[in-house]
């Protein structure tokens, strides 16, 4: 047996304007469902799935980080996005989005910038 990623789920504040900054990342939207509560997109890219969730109404959402790179916080960080040119989304992003720098990985063979989606989830994006 064996596991392998198929999505990641967000819950998102307004459904338009996050699905088009993960078009910036190339995802697409695949299929959808509506219901009285929800509205849910499911996008794709290359085989790569994020699950946008819209519920109708009040919705809570998370304390604002002082950082941008929250990792000490437990639980799910971020998750990442692999481009194959940083410094392209590196400057299409900063006209949209908080940025950090471009930094070197500690683990080695990729460098990467840390940003967050519309409503503040922590991305990674890489360039390997």
């Amino acid at each position: 047996m064996s596991g392998q990623l198929h999505h990641v789920s967000i819950t998102v504040s307004d459904l338009v304007i996050s699905q088009n900054f993960y078009a910036f990342f190339g995802y697409q939207l695949e299929r959808s469902f509506q219901d009285e509560q929800v509205t849910i997109h499911m996008l794709e890219n290359q085989g790569s799935r994020i699950e946008l969730f819209h519920f109708y109404g009040d919705v809570s959402s998370p304390t604002t980080s002082e950082s941008l790179i929250a990792l000490k916080r437990v639980g799910i960080t971020h998750f990442a996005l692999r481009v194959n040119d940083l410094e392209a989304f590196h400057r299409k992003l900063s006209e949209v989005t908080n940025i950090t720098t471009i930094y070197n990985a500690r683990l080695g063979s990729f460098r990467y910038f840390f940003c967050s989606d519309p409503d503040g989830n922590q991305l990674e994006v890489i360039e390997e």
